[in-house]
């Protein structure tokens, strides 16, 4: 007969087997972790059933009522367990490491499959994710005009070998007013954290991590405090791309863009360009003078950004043009 292995979060954290969460859908989207399968005991409506009734007639009464909603669901759970992991080895959390990941790993037990649970369910893994970023790295911030293709440049480095995490990536958002078109939803804020303290865990302390410098949100999701405070203290390159090269690029990927979300976007930055330029730049917009928009929005975020850079530690920052960036750090 298979097994049923209980885990703290160090040991579970390392797995490389399918995990599930046994949440219901509104918990797993408000954070989960990484790579979780969601297989809920309860849904979110059967969860809020049971919740009254523990309220009204007491914990016992709630977990009867919990049996009689997913009795008749145990053959799913059994079939989707195997779907995930053919091996029939699989991994368990609930919210506290009770009930509900209790009555899921007993019965893929008794299908035949070996469980490891996680101690302390989904509520150890978060303080195991929080406190991971507050673990210092050896940051290189990679800085420089919007346009400048930073994101770009830190997948070569990736590729080079070199340690990057993509902040905006993982936040399915490149960082401005307009960096929302186009992408996914983005996660909530707990879920980022969660995304970002995976790859935090495996960056080697010793070695330089690259990040691109960011402003303290990237969309609505928040960069955790510790890391941002880092960020801002760390050694940064500045990298100095030709005006006109930066407009090109934008406009290869933007000008794609509907008209309609270009025009959304600007309109939210009316009170930082005032009500003069930003009129001026949605007629160019409206009339297809995409240059000419993009002048006046790029000279806000070139003056927004020289801002930023002169809160900086002067003496940390380095500037070099594409050429030099690329001798000194791709190579």
């Amino acid at each position: 007969m298979s097994a049923i292995s209980i885990y703290n979060i160090d040991k579970f954290i390392e797995l490389d087997i399918p995990t599930i969460d046994v949440r219901s859908e509104g918990e797993y989207e408000q954070g989960h972790i990484v790579g979780a399968n969601n297989i809920p005991i309860l849904n979110n409506d059967e969860r809020r059933q049971v919740g009254i009734c523990y309220k009204q007639k007491g914990n016992n009464e709630a977990v009867l009522l919990g049996y009689q909603l997913v009795e008749h669901k145990f053959k799913d759970y059994i079939k989707k367990a195997i779907e995930i992991a053919p091996n029939k080895t699989i991994a368990v959390y609930c919210f506290r490491g009770g009930q509900r990941s209790g009555i899921m790993s007993d019965l893929l037990h008794h299908a035949g499959l070996t469980v490891i649970k996680l101690q302390g369910g989904y509520k150890s893994y978060r303080r195991y994710a929080l406190n991971t970023l507050t673990i210092p790295k050896n940051l290189m911030i990679l800085g420089g005009y919007t346009g400048s293709q930073k994101t770009e440049k830190l997948h070569e480095l990736k590729l080079s070998g070199q340690q990057v995490i993509d902040l905006e990536m993982l936040a399915n958002h490149k960082g401005s007013a307009f960096g929302g078109i186009g992408e996914e939803p983005q996660p909530t804020n707990e879920q980022f954290e969660n995304l970002l303290a995976d790859e935090w865990r495996k960056i080697d302390p010793l070695k330089p991590l690259w990040l691109e410098d960011e402003s303290s949100r990237i969309g609505r999701i928040n960069i955790p405090k510790s890391i941002y405070i880092q960020m801002r203290e760390s050694s940064m390159v500045k990298m100095i791309v030709d005006k006109i090269k930066r407009i090109d690029y934008i406009l290869s990927s933007y000008g794609k863009m509907p008209i309609d979300k270009l025009h959304e976007a600007t309109q939210k930055l009316e009170r930082r360009l005032g009500n003069e330029q930003c009129n001026a730049a949605l007629t160019y917009l409206q009339n297809g003078e995409l240059r000419e928009w993009l002048y006046i929005i790029l000279k806000y975020y070139d003056k927004t950004y020289e801002y930023g850079n002169s809160l900086r530690d002067q003496s940390k920052i380095e500037t070099l043009s594409e050429a030099e960036f690329y001798k000194k750090y791709k190579a």
